[in-house]
């Protein structure tokens, strides 16, 4: 019996020292990531349910769209490798980083209504019907703009896009903003409606009338957006017809509808180099998850512009479970939460802090030239299993990002050469740019004045 007794008990001993393991592993933190090649080729993702003609539906306050990222829209037969796609879009990317830059006052435009800032022209994309009766068009999503606009029929100079160009002729819900509107000043009217201009960082451009407009979110129609109804149009929208601004200025759309969904949005952008899961878009109380942690929207330095902004303040960064020596200064530390910048952008000195950090945690990394010496400084030749050290942000009031691996390093050719992911050089705020952001669930939570991030597979819109 005593026997037994002691039986018993050195296996109830056994299993609460298993069952603590296992509580402890998964409350811990990895610091440490394992590598596995990804292809460059193999980088495309299908929204999982096919967009049909909808009908409205007055009483939905929920709102959710498939999102593209713009790999998918590198067509199989088009004269660019896969690599060559990804450059041309890292190359527009510093354009749009750059713009960031200079954000010292108002963009010098011919217009009283302008988008954003001088920036480049967005990463990902969802369908969107136009008008009544309602005709598809294609958008790149953007939260660091505030004015949606699309090309439109008859084009004095248009780029190709995927879609037939929306024609306002055959809707009957197109109403041009008149001169006398408040959204626009006399100086700037022609044939009696209001005129918009916006310019972007990668020298896209898009210019016509400004105009409201229905429109309709798979079932939800929206009566009376403000949008741009452009004529004139040039970029690297690659196929898409326009752009959806997200942005906190008072044209967006996140502003001109916020109230029919509490003045909530969030998103969810799958990693490109995995195959599960499909990038979303989501308006409304679902799009808060319980497992979200806050930080608080702060007012930015940038003068004239800080209220487009999503802008947040890094607190600090760790590599490893170590954490990195950041400069002290706080406005060193304000970054943009931007969907249209692919690669974090920090001030010259906070990029060096974490890149040493990085390269000191990962001195088992080959090192490897740069295919991109202007963008990347530290790359590797990287081999399955390679074992690397995990970044991790932290923001103000405490939310957290722990990086994935695919989030730190990015391929740049199917040669095994994968680079940091990060760069520096901001002089005004850095950017938390959509590689970082990718495997998480990005809310926006514009009554609360705060953004929430929260570790999400993208599986489900829910």
């Amino acid at each position: 019996m005593e026997a037994s007794r002691n039986t018993n008990s050195a296996l109830l001993s056994t299993l609460f020292l298993f069952l603590l393991l296992i509580i402890s592993s998964s409350t811990s933190l990895n610091y440490h990531n394992t590598f596995f090649p990804t292809s460059l080729s193999h980088a495309h993702h299908e929204p999982e349910e096919p967009l049909t003609v909808p009908e409205s539906d007055p009483n939905t306050m929920t709102l959710s769209l498939p999102l593209l990222h713009v790999d998918h829209l590198h067509p199989a037969k088009s004269s660019l490798s896969a690599t060559e796609f990804l450059r041309l879009r890292l190359r527009r990317d510093i354009l749009r980083a750059q713009a960031h830059k200079h954000l010292g006052g108002p963009a010098q435009l011919n217009s009283s209504v302008y988008s954003g800032f001088l920036q480049g022209s967005g990463e990902f994309f969802t369908h969107l019907w136009v008008g009544t009766p309602p005709q598809l068009a294609q958008f790149v999503i953007d939260t660091g703009s505030d004015l949606t606009w699309l090309q439109c029929a008859p084009c004095e100079v248009c780029y190709k896009q995927t879609d037939p160009v929306y024609d306002p002729a055959q809707s009957k819900s197109f109403n041009p903003v008149p001169c006398d509107s408040k959204l626009c000043h006399p100086v700037h009217c022609k044939d009696r409606s209001c005129q918009y201009g916006i310019e972007y960082g990668d020298d896209s451009f898009s210019k016509g009338k400004l105009a409201t407009e229905t429109l309709t979110f798979r079932t939800t129609r929206l009566a009376r957006v403000t949008l741009g109804c452009g004529h004139i149009n040039r970029g690297l929208f690659f196929g898409a017809g326009g752009l959806l601004g997200l942005g906190r200025g008072k044209l967006s759309l996140t502003t001109q509808k916020g109230h029919l969904f509490n003045r909530t949005f969030s998103y969810c952008l799958v990693s490109r180099y995995v195959s599960k899961g499909s990038s979303w878009l989501m308006f409304g109380n679902p799009a808060v998850p319980q497992k979200a942690v806050y930080t608080p929207m702060v007012k930015g330095r940038v003068r004239n512009m800080a209220d487009i902004f999503y802008t947040v303040r890094l607190t600090g960064i760790s590599v490893g479970g170590q954490a990195v020596e950041l400069p002290e200064a706080a406005a060193e530390k304000e970054v943009i939460v931007d969907s249209g910048t692919a690669v974090t952008r920090l001030s010259q000195g906070m990029y060096k802090a974490l890149r040493d950090a990085f390269k000191e945690g990962n001195k088992n990394l080959i090192p490897a030239d740069s295919p991109m010496p202007d963008l990347f400084d530290t790359c590797y030749s990287m081999r399955e299993g390679d074992s690397v050290t995990a970044v991790a942000l932290q923001f103000e009031g405490g939310a957290f990002m722990e990086l994935p691996l695919t989030n730190s390093l990015v391929p740049l050719d199917d040669e095994g050469t994968y680079c940091f992911a990060f760069a520096g050089d901001m002089d005004g705020p850095g950017i938390l740019g959509n590689t970082q952001q990718q495997g998480f669930r990005v809310v926006f939570d514009l009554e609360g004045h705060r953004v929430g991030f929260a570790p999400d597979s993208c599986s489900n819109p829910t």
